[in-house]
């Protein structure tokens, strides 16, 4: 899940979200009975963005409704580290300490103030902070339903699926492009394990900003760390990874490179940097269109 209101019906597509949302709400109040039950397909992106994907998902099935949190700027290494993985080495977090406290130092030396300096448990505060929270929306969701959607009181709420978005954090420093892959390994067992559904289908929008470029750097390695999903033994037929790059919109591409000598075209293609991939309806829709494909073949196996 990543954070939009809940898309009620299969004529709605996902609409517009603020950055950084981060709440469950209604959209739409046209829930259809099947057997008395409802299956919500989970959409997780764990960044905000200027427009949400469509997911053709809800829009086939009159009883699977996207669910959506998200806040943007968070990585997989840190804040959505999952339970599993557990805290990084001591070294670690004990070099972040010291470079924290130096920041914090130097400001207050600067601006003549007497900040305290942060602590080990200020450090390790951050780490997994995202997933709880996400796990928390979700509980919410699950005891308090009929509540925030009426009409599906009276049926039952399974989760479907989960789709994730996100990638472009992780693309910086020494250890989180690298450890990319068994985060993501560790992060699909314990959400499967935490929403107590061991074979949930899993789609997984793998990072694509580097547009029409061979991805390089930090990006190639987690780009190929969430396409490396697709060959793990145990995900077969239950996880989809697909690449975000080959569906870019190159009209937007090509407009971005001088967007500023052109602003009123640009203004129609695209209205964001690389990192929200251009702010492009085009790509945006491509993406959701493909991550919903995706979803409804997972969830036919």
């Amino acid at each position: 899940m990543n954070s939009s209101p809940v898309c009620g019906g299969p004529s709605f597509c996902l609409p517009p979200i603020p950055r950084a949302a981060a709440r469950v709400e209604p959209f739409g109040q046209n829930g259809h009975e099947e057997k008395n039950r409802t299956r919500v397909p989970c959409r997780l992106r764990a960044k905000a963005s200027v427009l949400s994907s469509q997911f053709p998902a809800c829009r086939r099935r009159a009883d699977q409704q996207p669910v959506h949190t998200a806040w943007g700027g968070h990585s997989l290494y840190q804040k959505f580290r999952s339970p599993s993985a557990g805290l990084p080495p001591e070294e670690r977090l004990q070099a972040e300490l010291e470079q924290a406290q130096k920041k914090v130092n130097a400001g207050n030396e600067k601006s003549k103030k007497n900040d305290p300096l942060p602590t080990m448990d200020d450090v390790k505060k951050p780490y997994g902070m995202s997933y709880r929270n996400m796990m928390a929306e979700i509980k919410n969701l699950q005891d308090n339903y009929e509540t925030l959607l009426p009409a599906l009181k009276g049926k039952k709420l399974e989760i479907a699926g989960f789709y994730w978005f996100q990638g472009f954090n992780d693309q910086f420093g020494e250890y989180a492009p690298k450890e990319y892959a068994q985060n993501m390994k560790l992060f699909i067992k314990d959400v499967r394990k935490d929403l107590n559904v061991p074979n949930l289908p899993f789609v997984i929008a793998a990072i694509g900003t580097n547009m029409s470029k061979p991805a390089s750097g930090g990006c190639a390695d987690v780009q190929n760390a969430q396409m490396s999903m697709n060959d793990v033994p145990e995900f077969k037929g239950n996880v989809k990874a697909f690449r975000t790059d080959l569906l870019v919109d190159k009209k937007a591409e090509e407009l971005y490179k001088d967007w500023n000598k052109h602003v009123e075209e640009w203004k129609k293609v695209g209205s964001e940097r690389a990192y929200h991939y251009l702010g492009s309806a085009i790509w945006y829709t491509r993406i959701g269109h493909a991550a919903g494909e995706a979803m409804l073949e997972l969830m036919k196996k």
